[in-house]
């Protein structure tokens, strides 16, 4: 979970990202990583929404977003 009083954002990336652009993107916001980009799996949808709790900026592959994933 990110921290509430961090200035940094809380990114999730799911898509399939090298090592070195994980490093980059860390410079500037808390990361973590899951769902295709890590398994090669697209999660389900209860699982995607549980990977966006506490995420304020998706970089996402082939999962499908909707609405209710989003809220």
């Amino acid at each position: 979970m990110p921290d509430p009083h961090s200035e940094r954002p809380a990114v999730l990336v799911t898509a399939d990202f090298s090592q070195p652009q994980l490093n980059r993107l860390s410079e500037f916001a808390d990361v973590r990583v899951g769902g295709w980009g890590t398994t090669g799996a697209v999660p389900s949808k209860a699982e995607l929404i549980e990977l966006l709790m506490g995420a304020e900026i998706l970089v996402v592959a082939w999962e499908e977003i909707d609405r209710e994933g989003l809220s």
